[in-house]
């Protein structure tokens, strides 16, 4: 520990800090996708993306599959947290297709449907597949690693991670 102190703490510090506001030039020129101009977003507490900053549109791609991450948006003096429903108001997880792909005969979730997972309690879009009768929507959240609070009319789920979480 006294090493540390004596020689990295500072350095630390200074990391934290930057960490906190938009890092340096190379990371907030321009978006880490798609190289366009002037990015504002990012993973919240860089949890999957590390520091890098994205635009509107590239950021919401990149979370398509991960429902329960939050973006934040550089606000010009700090970073303002949000949600990708407030980002994208088309950004759904559909389920019993591949990420990023659309159902033809897609049955829109509850309104306000609730994902508990270790990152926190996120309010998302959500859809079920319509193409198979046969799957029922409890089954759909559960191939997607997902479960159902109720076995009728789901509304909430919680993801594995939650469930097995040991503290």
């Amino acid at each position: 520990m006294k090493v540390f102190v004596k020689y990295h703490r500072d350095e630390t510090l200074d990391e934290m800090l930057r960490l906190e506001g938009r890092g340096s030039t190379d990371v907030y020129q321009q978006c880490a996708a798609c190289k366009c101009a002037d990015p504002l977003f990012r993973c919240a507490r860089q949890t999957c993306v590390g520091a890098a900053m994205y635009c509107e549109p590239c950021i919401v791609n990149l979370h398509r599959a991960l429902p329960t991450h939050s973006v934040e948006m550089w606000t010009g003096e700090f970073f303002a947290p949000l949600s990708l429903n407030d980002l994208e108001l088309d950004a759904r997880i559909q389920l019993g297709h591949p990420p990023g792909s659309f159902c033809p005969r897609s049955r829109p979730a509850h309104k306000d449907f609730v994902i508990i997972d270790v990152l926190g309690i996120r309010v998302v879009k959500l859809s079920f597949c319509g193409c198979d009768s046969r799957v029922e929507h409890r089954q759909q959240l559960m191939r997607a690693c997902l479960w159902p609070a109720t076995s009728v009319d789901p509304q909430t789920c919680a993801t594995v991670n939650a469930i097995t979480h040991p503290g």
